[in-house]
């Protein structure tokens, strides 16, 4: 049983290895990323990224090793946390691009009770939040998500302003 488990989580990381590196590939060739992870080997691997994802998988790795007790805990509060503005990002974008998108008839897939059901759901989530908020565990995590937000979000700013060309401007 043993080597099953072994076998599935090697199987899990050469997934997570292959997913990760091509995402870092593909961002990086819109733009969004580093351009130094465009580069790819003469067979079409993009050998940068995937290191990228291997060094991250390492850290994953000395992180399991230093706090074995609460690493695994950590990890899924922060996932929790981070899928929550994921959800308020998604509802917020889909309140403002689903008329634009009907009017131009890019979109004729219809959804019931739109927009109050999505109004509705943002309310839950926002519930959600508020509720966060009186635990001190969970404040944490939405405060230190927040962060990380604001982090990612001031990144962007600056690598869309660094983009710009001259004429642009």
């Amino acid at each position: 049983m043993e080597l099953v488990v072994v076998i599935a989580l090697l199987s899990a990381f050469n997934a997570q290895i292959y997913g990760t590196s091509r995402m870092v590939y593909s961002l990086s060739r819109r733009g969004d990323g580093p351009a130094f992870m465009t580069q790819i080997s003469k067979s079409g691997v993009p050998v940068k990224a995937v290191l990228l994802s291997v060094v991250f998988g390492l850290v994953s790795v000395v992180l399991n090793g230093l706090l074995p007790d609460q690493l695994l805990g950590i990890l899924l509060n922060a996932v929790g946390s981070a899928l929550l503005f994921i959800w308020l990002f998604i509802i917020i974008s889909h309140l403002r691009l689903r008329p634009r998108l009907e009017r131009e008839g890019k979109l004729t897939l219809r959804m019931w009770l739109f927009p109050w059901l999505s109004y509705v759901t943002l309310a839950m989530l926002s519930g959600f939040i508020i509720l966060m908020l009186f635990d001190s565990n969970a404040r944490t995590q939405l405060l230190s998500t927040s962060i990380l937000f604001l982090i990612i979000a001031g990144l962007g700013f600056l690598n869309r302003r660094l983009r710009r060309s001259p004429a642009t401007v």
